[in-house]
């Protein structure tokens, strides 16, 4: 989802033990709600092991060598 030349993402914050595949879940019905659209892409901390979910990019981001998503951290959006 685009707002101009800005891509839209929803930060969201689970630090519980529960699996990733499950904050995952959560973080996108969020975004489905909110957005009213299906999350094709969720961003997850560097490091963290990837999960597959059907119809969704799941990828770990980081950039010029600096986390972008912390641990306990989703960013959940829509790939363009």
């Amino acid at each position: 989802m685009r707002m101009g030349d800005l891509a839209m993402y929803l930060g969201w914050y689970d630090d519980s033990k529960r699996p990733l595949a499950d904050k995952i879940a959560a973080a996108r019905a969020a975004f489905a709600e909110r957005y009213g659209c299906a999350a094709t892409l969720v961003l997850i901390p560097d490091g963290a092991d990837p999960v597959a979910v059907a119809g969704c990019d799941v990828r770990p981001a980081c950039g010029r060598g600096e986390p972008i998503v912390r641990p306990g951290m989703l960013f959940v959006g829509r790939a363009q």
